[in-house]
């Protein structure tokens, strides 16, 4: 994840996005797949499977951010900046933001979250 200044404020850019655990289940699809394929024809010998692009964004499911960054604790997502991937399109990956102080809440195809505070990107 990248930030930057720029003039209309901050600039947050997901470069990349890896999960092991989640590239490890689609391999294991892949695998059951496959197998299922050479038993129904022998002379298929892989499953046809879509491979990961190089940055992997089609695996984020959706981008939340909390700018209000409450004293309690609680996730105040600002719609504005909101961003779901829809069917066969992938998340934006790139988002303008007022301010440099804030958390970002990743959720992968599989439903994983991860929340990522601005503090860790700089």
């Amino acid at each position: 994840i990248e930030l930057k200044k720029n003039k209309n404020g901050f600039q947050v850019t997901i470069k990349k996005y890896f999960s092991p655990y989640l590239f490890s289940k689609l391999e294991e699809f892949k695998m059951k797949k496959t197998k299922k394929a050479q038993r129904k024809n022998e002379g298929e010998h892989q499953f046809n499977f879509n491979s990961l692009s190089e940055h992997g964004l089609e695996l984020i499911e959706a981008i939340q951010f909390d700018t209000t960054l409450r004293k309690d604790g609680v996730w105040v997502s600002d719609l504005g900046l909101e961003d779901k991937a829809g069917i066969k399109e992938k998340i934006r990956g790139e988002y303008q933001l007022h301010t440099d102080q804030f958390k970002m809440k990743i959720r992968n195809i599989a439903g994983d979250e991860i929340i990522i505070n601005s503090r860790a990107i700089k």
